[in-house]
Formats: C-alpha cells, structure tokens, sequence
C-alpha cells in the first residue's frame, strides 16, 4: 500500500474535522428547533421548563416568558392626585407609580373637639341625646369646651400614660378610671378610647357608655 505524503494527510484531517464542525451544527440546530419556538418579536420562548423557576403572578399579565404566559396585574395609579399632606403621618401610598409617605399629624384633642360638637350641633350623626339614661357627651361638656377644655386625642392620652408612667396595675392610684373617650375617630361607627385596665389604645362603637375626662393647656 502506498503511504500517503505529508500534504494528502494534511487534507485527510482538514476534510474530517470539516465533517466534524458541520454534523455538531446540524446536531445542534435540531435540538433548537425542537425545544424553542422563535416569536414574531424574534425572542426565544422555550417550550420545555421542566424545572424552570418561572412563576406565571410574578409575570406582567399578557406577556410570555420562557413559555409561561404572566398573570400579575399592575394598578394603575396615573390618575391618582393625593399629595404628602392627604395622608396620615407615616402612612404610605402609590401616586402615579411614586411611593409616597404621609405627612399629615393627627388633629390634637381640642381640634377633635370642636369638630364633633360641631357635627353633633347639626345632628349629623343622627338623634341628639337618644339614650334613654345618659344624655350624649357632646351637648354635655359644651360650656366646658367654651372656657378652654377639650377631649383629649388618642395620642395625647397615650402620651400622658407614658409620661407619668401609669400602667393597669396602678392607674387607680392616679385617681382614674379603667376607660376613656378619646377625640380621635376610628371611621364612622366607633371611636378610640384609653383602656387604663389593660393599658393600650383601642376602640368602642359610638354608641358605647365609657368615662370622659377633659384636658386643657395652662
């Protein structure tokens, strides 16, 4: 047999090598076309994820990604037109996609004060003195409200617990009662009270009997 020259193994090699290159290409454009879809937008969206970590609510509603089409709807807050001011102290909201945090200081006792009476007054919550013992508290403390006293706010009653350092074993001591109207509102039906008996702020319908205590400011 006649031994091929250095020059004919040389070709013999790049010849092999070329077939080589060209089968790995086919191989691998099979298994492409196999496991992926192209899209209209020309992306790859694969349609075997087995194992894929992809999770359809964390995906915006519509769009598909990697074969699992999102469902997570966004709100939309464009229109939205409430300002720092709007929002309670500390509370926080979206307006026009920015996170806003409130500004707004809860009003103090004698604000609250003067607003209820002033709803009460206008009947605005409904039958004046309706209780067949006790006669509603803001008729009642209305010559007192006019010399400078007011109701104290839910704030301002947990600030004076703190401050003389009253506490459900010792509040009797102070000479007060287990519970307390505040001046501060919890929506339309109930209102915040001091519950000296377990001390924390918490709240009663507006139609419940508690102890009203006035404050004023020397």
């Amino acid at each position: 047999m006649k031994k091929l020259s250095n020059k004919q193994k040389l070709i013999c090699f790049i010849a092999i090598l070329l077939v080589v290159v060209i089968i790995a290409i086919i191989v691998t454009t099979s298994i492409m076309r196999n496991n992926n879809q192209v899209t209209s937008e020309g992306y790859f969206a694969t349609t075997a994820n087995a194992g894929s970590s992809l999770v359809a609510s964390y995906i915006k509603k519509g769009i598909t990604v990697g074969g699992i089409t999102g469902t997570l709807e966004t709100l939309d807050t464009s229109d939205a037109t409430a300002t720092p001011e709007d929002i309670a102290l500390g509370k926080t909201a979206y307006v026009d996609g920015v996170k806003i945090t409130g500004t707004r200081a809860e009003p103090t006792g004698r604000v609250n004060t003067e607003r209820m009476i002033a709803s009460w007054n206008s009947s605005q919550y409904g039958e004046q003195n309706d209780n067949s013992t006790y006669d509603d508290m803001w008729g009642v403390i209305q010559d007192e409200v006019a010399e400078g006293w007011f109701v104290p706010s839910k704030s301002e009653w947990a600030a004076f617990g703190a401050t003389f350092d009253i506490t459900s074993s010792n509040y009797s001591t102070f000479g007060l009662r287990d519970i307390y109207w505040s001046s501060s509102q919890n929506g339309t039906g109930s209102i915040y009270d001091a519950l000296f008996a377990t001390s924390n702020i918490n709240y009663s319908m507006v139609y419940s009997i508690d102890f009203v205590r006035l404050a004023t400011i020397f």
